[in-house]
């Protein structure tokens, strides 16, 4: 049986799949329960450290991302998705969660590559860029939910 601490962050990073699917944007609310469950859950489980273990989880988050944030290249969600997940992950986990998203982002864009490719062959009319770009980000946030849940669990082991 999964732990009740991984079972939140379960529930934490499918509604906020969804609700980044749906309106484009995860609430800080949302957010917010997840960091403070986080922090709670790993002081339960580990006392003071276990508490600084899931600070130190979200500041990592927050630092390897806010430079790809301030430059545009990501959004702020993914930002504090990474954070809540070193919240509960604590920050090797936090790291994996970045790096497993940055390899998920890289088989994106390859097929998104592979996909003009194709496109500009045809005889028909240009791919609509804007439309496969949004179907294929899509695809990124539920990648970062695996990973984390995989992470989460191994760490649970």
């Amino acid at each position: 049986m999964l732990p009740w601490s991984t079972i939140a962050l379960w529930i934490l990073l499918v509604a906020a799949t969804f609700t980044d699917i749906l309106y484009r944007r995860i609430p800080n609310g949302l957010i917010l329960v997840g960091l403070l469950g986080g922090l709670f859950s790993q002081a339960w489980l580990g006392g003071f450290a276990g508490l600084g273990l899931s600070l130190f989880g979200v500041l990592v988050g927050f630092l390897v991302l806010i430079g790809p944030f301030a430059m545009g290249r990501m959004g702020g969600g993914d930002v504090k998705l990474v954070m809540v997940c070193g919240a509960f992950l604590g920050w090797r986990g936090a790291l994996h969660v970045i790096l497993l998203g940055a390899i998920a982002h890289a088989i994106l864009a390859v097929v998104f590559a592979i996909l003009l490719r194709l496109g500009a062959r045809s005889d028909k009319a240009a791919l609509d860029l804007k439309a496969l770009q949004d179907r294929l980000m899509v695809i990124k946030v539920p990648q970062v939910v695996k990973a984390a849940l995989v992470l989460k669990v191994q760490q649970d082991i």
